[in-house]
């Protein structure tokens, strides 16, 4: 005489608990795309005149995707740019846009070295943000209770009772 294995209570119990797991882990990794920009225009007419670009409010917990700063000037001229640990001198042409890539958004210092006049100026940020990464937490404890749950399963199954 043979006796039929039935199937756990805790796999109809525990499958569910697992899938449950892995769709909050993936919500928790939904990036929403977002931008961010400021804008102004600034005059530099005196030799080492400073000015610092600062960039637009972000919100928190982001990933950069793009930061750039397009500057225009109104005149010929040579200008400093210092950033991070970085000093780049360009010339900028009248009427032609420059394009300077960041890593990340932080406060570019403009300093005047030759010329005189005034620089258009767009700091454009883009980035990605995470709001739901708190799910990744309940998504970690609920696969670890259906892995319990699936383990205590296959030892109920496997388990012989006589």
């Amino acid at each position: 005489m043979t006796k039929d294995r039935k199937i756990p209570i805790t796999f109809t119990i525990a499958l569910p608990i697992v899938i449950l797991g892995i769709i909050l882990s993936f919500l928790g990794r939904y990036p929403i795309i977002g931008s961010a920009l400021s804008q102004g225009y600034i005059e530099l007419t005196a030799m080492n005149h400073t000015f610092t670009l600062k960039p637009p409010e972000l919100p928190s917990n982001i990933a950069f995707r793009e930061v750039y700063i397009n500057l225009t000037s109104s005149n010929t001229m040579k200008i400093c740019l210092t950033y991070g640990k970085q000093v780049k001198t360009i010339d900028l042409e009248e009427g032609v846009t420059n394009v300077i890539k960041l890593d990340k958004a932080i406060d570019v210092e403009l300093g005047l070295i030759s010329g005189s006049g005034g620089i258009q100026y767009t700091y454009c940020v883009k980035y990605e943000e995470y709001p739901y990464v708190w799910l990744s937490l309940p998504a970690f404890f609920l696969a670890l209770l259906g892995l319990a749950l699936i383990i205590r399963g296959f030892i109920e199954l496997f388990t012989y009772r006589t």
